[in-house]
Formats: structure tokens, sequence, C-alpha cells
């Protein structure tokens, strides 16, 4: 996982796959990244993500939860965005 500072906001970069077997231990290192940086927008860059079920969604939506607040994510190639389409979740990251 890559993390960078741009503009004030932080663009953390998710790749591979997301599923049950390591949902936990990408949740553990997101939570990592964002206290560096508490209160400073975060987004995501699925460039680099293959896959995501509903386990990697589940961690996305419990940041967004806790966060009171949109977390983005962009560069999401086709065969991902059909996962967040048909699971409603392009409504609310």
């Amino acid at each position: 996982m890559k993390t960078e500072l741009k503009d004030g906001e932080m663009i953390i970069a998710l790749e591979g796959r997301i599923d049950s077997s390591n949902a936990q231990s990408v949740e553990q290192d997101i939570r990592f990244e964002m206290s560096f940086l508490p209160g400073v927008k975060t987004l995501f860059d699925a460039d680099g993500l293959e896959y995501i079920s509903s386990a990697g969604l589940r961690v996305l939506l419990k940041l967004c939860k806790e966060q009171k607040a949109r977390l983005p994510v962009w560069n999401v190639s086709d065969e991902v965005f059909v996962i967040f389409d048909t699971t409603g979740f392009t409504e609310i990251s």
C-alpha cells in the first residue's frame, strides 16, 4: 500500500485483491496511515486494485462511517466498478 500527501489530501493506493483473507490487514494498514494525519481528507486510488469482495467493501464502509465523510475511490477498473455499482457502493463512497 502506497500513501501520498498531495494538495493537502491523503491518497492511499489500493492494490491487488482485497477479500476475506486480507481485509483485516488492509484495514489495519489504512488506519495506520490515517493515524499520522487525523482530519486530513482521505481518497483511495484504485488503479492497482484488481478485485474487492464484500469483506473489502465493509472495510471501506466502516472507515467512511467513522470519518462521517465520503471517502472517494477513483481510478476504478471496469471490473471493480461493476462490484461497486452492483452493491450500491457508488452511492456511498
